[in-house]
């Protein structure tokens, strides 16, 4: 997991003004798990990985978030992480150990 919370948020965030003010996207953060056979889109799968899952919204949010479930049985295994509130692009990237 922790090459995917590198990875993600860069992707997940809508710059806004000329410095490093940001806002999530209403979307949220979006992690995918590129392997069908090692984590087919099934619900064995995400009760697996829940606990881990919600170990990375706890740290990258510091709040309340809701963890839904995307795609179906022929997608790759994913889920979707939205924060109750947004918080700047720094302070997000500092939960994960900073910029990657």
């Amino acid at each position: 997991m922790p090459f995917v919370a590198h990875c993600t948020p860069p992707l997940c965030w809508k710059r806004s003004g000329p410095g490093r003010e940001a806002a999530l996207l209403d979307q949220g953060v979006p992690v995918r798990i590129n392997d069908r056979l090692a984590a087919p889109n099934d619900e064995p799968t995400f009760a697996a990985l829940r606990p881990e899952l919600e170990q990375l919204g706890a740290r990258l949010f510091a709040g309340p978030f809701e963890l839904r479930r995307a795609g179906d049985t022929k997608a790759l295994f994913g889920v979707t992480l939205k924060p109750a509130a947004a918080a700047d692009l720094d302070t997000l990237l500092g939960r994960l150990g900073g910029p990657p």
